[in-house]
Order: C-alpha cells, then sequence, then structure tokens
C-alpha cells in the first residue's frame, strides 16, 4: 500500500474507535509489508510515530519490510529522528533505471501478459531504443501493438520504428523548460512569476503542476526540479505530495493534469 492509504486508514481507525484493530493488523497479522511513497509522511507525525513502532515489533518478528520513495531517509525533510533511524537499518538503495537485458525480460513479460507476440527482434529493438524507465517500454509495447491489431500489419522491425520514432522525438523534447513555458502558457502566466517568490494561489498551484509534471516526464532529480523554479528540495516534494494527494480525490485538477499530460505525451510543447 502507499504511505497515504496507511496514514488514511489510521486516521479512520482512531475515528472510529478501531485503532487497536488496526494495530494488530499491522503488528501482528503481518508477514510482509510492503510501503510505497513513504516520503508522503513528511510533516506527518502521528503516522511517522505509529509507523516507527510498527516497524519495530515487525522487525523484532523477522518480518519482511520494503518501503520506497523519491529520496533517501536522510534527504526526506521533516522526519523524525525515530523513524528515520528505522528506515536506515537494512539495505537502503536506489532502483535505477533497468538495464538492457532487464528491459528485454520486462517486455517479453509484458507482451507475454497482454496476449501480443513480439518477434525476438522487435523485442530487443523496443529494448535498445526505450532505457528510461518500464512505463516508457509498455508505452511503446502498447504503441506497436496497437498499431498492428488496427492496421491489420504484422508486428515487424519496420512497424516498431514508426510508433517508436514519435515516441523519441517527443522524449527528446520533454524537458523541465519545456514544461514550465506549457504551464505558463496553459494559465496564463510568465516564467518569471512562476519562479518567483509569489505567494499567490494563481501562481502556486501553477507552479505545483509544473513540478509535478517534470518530475513525471524527465529524469531530473528533484533538487534540480526544484532549482528550476528557485524552490529548495523540500518545497519541491511538497508540491508533489499535494498534486499526488488531489489528484486521488478525482477533483478538477485530476482533469487538468489529463489535459496536460496529453499535450506532453503528444509532443504539444
Amino acid at each position: 500500500m502507499t504511505a497515504e492509504d496507511f496514514t488514511n486508514e489510521m486516521i479512520h481507525s482512531i475515528k472510529a474507535n478501531t485503532i487497536d484493530q488496526f494495530k494488530e493488523r499491522y503488528r501482528k497479522e503481518c508477514d510482509v509489508l510492503i510501503l510505497e511513497d513513504i516520503h508522503f509522511l513528511a510533516g506527518k507525525d502521528a503516522t511517522q510515530k505509529e509507523l516507527a513502532i510498527t516497524l519495530d515489533y515487525l522487525f523484532e518478528a523477522d518480518k519482511k519490510i520494503i518501503l520506497s520513495g523519491y529520496d533517501l531517509p536522510d534527504d526526506i525533510p521533516k522526519l523524525n529522528d525515530q523513524l528515520k533511524s528505522r528506515l536506515t537499518l537494512g539495505l537502503v538503495t536506489e532502483i535505477s533505471a533497468p538495464d538492457y537485458e532487464t528491459r528485454v525480460r520486462i517486455l517479453k513479460k509484458k507482451s507475454k501478459d497482454f496476449g501480443v507476440a513480439l518477434p525476438k527482434e522487435v523485442t530487443e529493438y523496443i529494448a535498445q531504443e526505450l532505457s528510461d524507465n518500464v512505463r516508457q517500454l509498455e508505452s511503446g509495447l502498447f504503441g506497436v501493438a496497437a498499431k498492428g491489431r488496427l492496421m491489420g500489419y504484422d508486428i515487424d522491425i519496420e512497424l516498431a520504428k514508426s510508433v517508436l520514432a514519435n515516441i523519441i522525438n517527443i522524449k527528446k523534447r520533454i524537458t523541465i523548460e519545456s514544461i514550465k513555458k506549457l504551464i505558463c502558457d496553459e494559465f496564463s502566466i510568465s516564467e518569471k512569476e512562476i519562479t518567483s517568490a509569489s505567494r499567490q494561489q494563481r501562481i502556486v498551484r501553477p507552479r505545483q503542476i509544473a513540478i509535478f509534471l517534470s518530475r513525471k516526464y524527465t529524469d531530473q532529480p528533484i533538487k534540480t526540479i526544484g532549482s528550476s523554479f528557485n524552490r529548495y528540495h523540500a518545497t519541491a516534494i511538497y508540491a508533489i505530495n499535494s498534486i499526488e494527494k488531489e489528484l486521488k480525490q478525482k477533483s478538477v485538477l485530476f482533469e487538468q493534469i489529463n489535459y496536460l499530460s496529453k499535450k506532453i505525451e503528444t509532443g504539444k510543447l
């Protein structure tokens, strides 16, 4: 589950007076805890304390724990020392982009899962050309399969090249600066305003969206993204968390992000 779901479940259990059942579920009935987006807990003291105690129970019972987040524990802002020490007890490692052999294996598994007969040379070509992340590999796989089915073409290298050419060209055009320009145009603000110290809502929200989309569509670290908007690393994390939280509520922002994402993905920058 995500750290946000863990937090929401804890809050609900407190309101419903079922906190004992919540503790029982995670401390004694859990064999493997996989918690994503641990950076979401920044500044959430009550959840941090509860999670730290839960981790103690799981450590002592020799259970398996896997945690993921945007940053190393020491780099997550407003994380209390108690939880930070627990997060660094085990193996801390960076999850980097998959290498070529891993990309080939991922494509083979995905094509099998989705019932797509992908020739070896096409699999190897996609793995060679799309090297950023699994989402990009899936996009290439789906694009090739969809065009083959819709047009009635055999899936071969020429078909793969025609599909991937668009993905590769779009990828080259997506930068923090191009996203910044898109957001400024869409929200009718200047690049000077979006990087200013202004706390006006008409500036803050577009800035947060731009930071979120920069994280989603570029491979730049959060520190670099923050600097591009004259913001500290912690402020950039807060902006991303804020947008992610609101997206789950399926609000107007959800439609805005979908609209902007389509513009970025189709190269309309």
